[in-house]
This record gives structure tokens, C-alpha cells and sequence, in this order.
């Protein structure tokens, strides 16, 4: 019973974590990441240099120009076209390095393809552009997972929970996470807090049910699947 738990989990609820349209950007203690300290140099030096054009109409207009290829970005990241919105993202970010919507939509992207590598770095730009936001921690966390790193997906994780603690994704994230530290009483902490936020949600139901199970606590594990029955 468990193993089939184990395995409805593995094969269909992380697949959907790490390729869900992504999340944005960071409040982070100096020694977060590296990518977040070298973010902040660039956008340091971004911001010294002189703006292209002469005048205030000229930037209007080439922020208008920037937005209009952002959706199309976005466009072709819906249709399924991942390297037509990846170009044109790079694009973008050739002309702002800290464009927050080319950094999104490139990091989303990354995701999807499974190259966590440059997830990161694109989430610790962002997140070192708008620290304040707790999407790119969220974010960040899918990546480290996916690079199988649970203590750098924890660390951002738990900035993502101080950020927004209401925030079911983050309590899911945060108990897969525990899970494969082998956590699990944590892990029935964070995905108990998945469910009170977001009770309708099967896949975090089927989560905690899973973490039950590895504790042993069978009987809680089957009243959790009965749940997901009559759904």
C-alpha cells in the first residue's frame, strides 16, 4: 500500500512541482547563494550605466517595444514552443540583464527542460532584483530539488514560508522536501499545513498520506485516502 503511494507521488505530483508555471524574487541573508551575490553585482553595475536614447520618449518606447516581445514570450511558453520563448527571453535580457519578466519566463522554462542549473540562476536574479517576493524562493527551491540539493531547496523554501506563510505550494514543497531528507515527523508538520490551507488539493492529501505511511501510522494514512475516494 505504501509502495503505491510512493509511486502515485514519485511519478505524477513532482513532475507537476517542477514543470508548474513558475514563480518570481528575494529577501535573503548575504550567504543565501552565490547567484543572488552576483546578481546583486550586476544589477549594481546595470544601474550606472547611461540609458540608451535621448530622453524620456525614447525609453517609453523601448520599454513598450520590450513588454510587446515579453507576451510573445509568454505566448509561445503557453503554446508549448519552450525554445521560441527561451530565445526571445534571451533577447530581452541582453538589453536589461534584470528585466524581472524575461527572468520569469526563462526560469520557468528552465524548469520545464530540466536544466536547474540556469533555473537558478535566473530566480537568484530575480530575487536579488525584488526581495520582497516570495515566488523566486519558491522557485529556487524546485531548482535546488531538482539538483538534488535538499538543504539549498530547504534554506530558500523557508524564506518563501516567512515571505508568504499562507501559501500552500511552500508547505508541500517544504514536506517533499523533508521527505527525501527523511524528516518525516517535519514532513507531516509542513503537509499538514498544505492541506489546512488548501483542503481540496488531492495531491497534497496523497502527500500526507505517503508520510503516513513511512511513519507507520497506517490507519491515519487510510482515513487520508478515503478523503481522496470521495472527492
Amino acid at each position: 500500500h505504501g509502495v503505491l503511494v510512493r509511486h502515485i507521488f514519485r511519478n505524477q505530483h513532482l513532475c507537476k512541482l517542477l514543470t508548474k508555471r513558475g514563480c518570481t524574487p528575494y529577501q535573503a541573508p548575504k550567504a543565501f547563494s552565490s547567484g543572488v551575490h552576483m546578481a546583486r553585482q550586476e544589477k549594481q553595475k546595470s544601474s550606472t550605466r547611461p540609458a540608451a536614447g535621448g530622453g524620456a520618449n525614447n525609453d517609453a518606447q523601448e520599454m513598450l517595444r520590450m513588454h510587446a516581445t515579453l507576451k510573445q514570450a509568454s505566448q509561445k511558453l503557453s503554446m508549448g514552443d519552450l525554445e521560441g520563448a527561451a530565445n526571445l527571453s534571451r533577447k530581452l535580457l541582453q538589453r536589461d540583464p534584470v528585466y524581472m519578466g524575461a527572468l520569469q519566463t526563462l526560469g520557468v522554462i528552465s524548469l520545464k527542460k530540466g536544466d536547474f542549473h540556469q533555473a537558478v540562476n535566473c530566480f537568484a536574479t530575480a530575487a536579488a532584483e525584488a526581495p520582497d517576493d516570495f515566488r523566486s524562493f519558491l522557485n529556487l527551491g524546485f531548482a535546488w530539488f531538482g539538483l538534488k540539493k535538499p538543504e539549498m531547496a530547504e534554506l530558500h523554501l523557508r524564506e518563501a514560508s516567512r515571505l508568504n506563510p499562507d501559501n500552500p505550494e511552500v508547505h508541500r514543497m517544504l514536506g517533499q522536501v523533508a521527505m527525501e531528507q527523511r524528516a518525516y515527523e517535519t514532513a507531516v508538520t509542513a503537509l499538514r499545513a498544505a492541506v489546512e490551507r488548501e483542503p481540496k488539493n488531492l495531491d497534497g492529501i496523497i502527500q500526507l498520506a505517503d508520510c503516513q505511511v513511512h511513519l507507520g501510522n497506517y490507519e491515519e494514512a487510510a482515513k487520508l485516502l478515503r478523503k481522496v475516494h470521495r472527492k
